[in-house]
């Protein structure tokens, strides 16, 4: 939703039907939400609105994936990813929120930052495959810990929010140096998912792409 700055990434779990059903879901809630203005919950305290409004409609996704599981069986169990960044630009912040292991990067002058955290079980000390395992999902449990993160965007940087099919297939510094190489933000994602599937494409791979423009550049493209 450009309209809102509003840009989010959704990867579901829970075998085909189930994973599919529930990112559909969250993406759609989380629409809906600022998409009517309506949030439920209480505004938490110590973190801007926009952020606060931002955590509310995925807590709403939560609800909303869960009660459906709840009225069909072949759906229990099902959950998402799901990583969302609001852009303020009269406040000149970027919101992140985010719960499981679907990433947001910032590429600043040719250099590459994950702003989000994983969240899977070698948090909690856990070694091996099962370390890879999700800690955290969205429509698993009647609520779910969001991770809120703030930043000041600047001109010229890049915001990347992916699933892990990218990041399991690409190293961050073959991520880095497709961004760096192709400006166009369509042919940048392009380049990604072939990048991806060129080494196997094991896993679903979604990527959004913001790039942060001057106002009197973005008044020129809108001319």
């Amino acid at each position: 939703m450009e309209s809102e700055g509003l840009f989010v990434v959704a990867d579901g779990m829970g075998g085909y039907a189930g994973g599919e059903r529930a990112s559909k879901l969250a993406v759609k809630e989380i629409e809906g939400a600022f998409r009517n203005r309506a949030f439920e919950g209480e505004a938490h305290e110590g973190i801007p609105k926009p952020a606060s409004e931002l955590a509310l409609a995925i807590q709403m996704a939560n609800s909303s994936i869960l009660e459906t599981a709840k009225q069909n069986k072949e759906l229990e169990g099902m959950g998402t990813t799901v990583c969302a960044a609001r852009f303020s630009a009269n406040k000149r912040r970027v919101y992140l929120a985010h719960v499981g292991d679907s990433r947001c990067y910032r590429l600043r002058k040719g250099e590459l930052k994950q702003m989000t955290a994983d969240h899977t079980m070698a948090d909690h000390g856990v070694k091996g495959p099962a370390a890879a395992h999700l800690s955290r999902a969205v429509g698993v449990w009647p609520t779910v810990p969001i991770d809120v993160v703030m930043g000041v965007p600047r001109t010229d940087d890049a915001f990347l929010l992916c699933s892990d099919g990218l990041t399991k297939m690409l190293k961050d510094d073959e991520i880095a140096s497709v961004l760096r190489g192709e400006p166009d933000p369509k042919k940048a994602v392009q380049g990604l998912i072939d990048a991806a599937n060129g080494r196997g494409g094991k896993d679903n791979i979604t990527v959004v792409l913001v790039r942060v423009v001057s106002t009197d550049t973005a008044r020129e493209a809108r001319s």
